[in-house]
């Protein structure tokens, strides 16, 4: 039996990625690893009967012998089915355009490059090998290029991918439902301020405001919610330096944000560099990184020349916006 799978919180275009598979790898089983994003269950919702994609427990398991991995190649992400990866004589198959990091999945056979998309490789090769798809397969494989790749505009996005593209809309692909899909997807965030809780030390009466106080306790981080079904923690700051000194960000903060991601979820920075007019996304894994550096004696701060340009925040008309572009893009540098 061979299953195709990819990576926890399935997003549209990890989904699309596994239907390409499917064209490819005719008599393997899709099956979500475990949890989805809510896009991709309004999506099932619709259209279940036609893309037939399973659960873990709808599978035996035991009985696989071939998985066939698409948007990801972290054992850590897939979930229920990571433990499949330790059966004896498991052949693996691996679709994806991200770096290799470490703890990687060394496949049988592997199609790995740089493109906007996995679903990109995939459909070269539908292409390549003249496999038919359906209008409705056309709409999903352009859906998974359209998000990954942020409807073509992303610094990532390739000749390739608009070719891919160009292909599924000469093959029926309906761009009005890409476009819905996406947009239901875009606005799935709820984000809610932290209060800090303060004793009033001091209060004038005359203008009724607090002039002296003490925090209760320590603080963690600013923000918390959910974006896209996936829980968020960040925390903004603000630096006039070319680099963003630590001295200001406590063990605590980092021990919760650690913690935080080891839970599932996503933990960052927003940090403002005043002099450059810019706004960075920084995960916290890199946070963490600098952070233990520097509690070993080493540099007290994260130069400017650090930060990842692919985690740079639009800003328009003074005002910040789109830092889920960010998020999204951190998100598939990370699968």
């Amino acid at each position: 039996m061979e299953i195709i799978t990819t990576h926890i919180y399935t997003d549209l275009d990890a989904m699309a990625a596994m239907v390409a598979a499917k064209k490819i790898y005719t008599e393997a089983e899709m099956v979500f690893p475990g949890t989805i994003s809510r896009s991709v269950e309004e999506f099932m919702a619709l259209h279940k009967d036609k893309l037939d994609i399973k659960t873990p427990k709808q599978i035996p398991l035991d009985q696989v012998r071939r998985v066939i991995l698409v948007d990801t190649r972290s054992p850590a992400r897939l979930g229920y089915l990571a433990h499949i990866l330790e059966q004896p004589g498991l052949e693996i198959h691996i679709y994806d355009h991200h770096p290799k990091q470490e703890g990687d999945v060394l496949g049988d056979y592997e199609v790995i490059d740089t493109v906007g998309a996995t679903t990109t490789l995939l459909v070269e090769i539908i292409r390549k090998e003249g496999i038919s798809v359906t209008p409705l397969e056309a709409t999903v494989l352009a859906m998974g290029i359209y998000q990954d790749t942020g409807s073509l505009v992303f610094p990532n996005t390739t000749v390739r991918d608009v070719g891919a593209v160009a292909y599924l809309l000469a093959h029926g692909a309906n761009l009005s439902i890409v476009a819905d899909f996406l947009d239901r997807q875009r606005a799935l965030a709820l984000i809610q301020k932290v209060p800090t809780p303060i004793t009033p030390v001091a209060v004038n009466n005359a203008t009724h405001t607090i002039t002296n106080a003490y925090f209760e306790q320590q603080s963690t981080v600013d923000y918390i919610g959910v974006a896209q079904g996936m829980a968020l923690c960040f925390d903004a700051k603000e630096t006039r330096y070319k680099n963003l000194p630590l001295k200001n960000i406590h063990a605590h903060q980092v021990s919760f944000m650690e913690d935080f991601m080891r839970q599932g979820g996503i933990s960052f920075l927003l940090v403002r560099f005043d002099w450059a007019d810019e706004i960075f996304l920084l995960p916290c894994e890199t946070l963490s990184h600098h952070y233990r550096i520097s509690q070993k004696g080493g540099r007290k701060s994260i130069s400017y020349e650090s930060f990842d340009r692919d985690y740079l925040i639009t800003n328009r008309g003074g005002y910040p916006v789109h830092y889920l572009e960010a998020i999204n893009a951190y998100l598939a540098k990370r699968k």
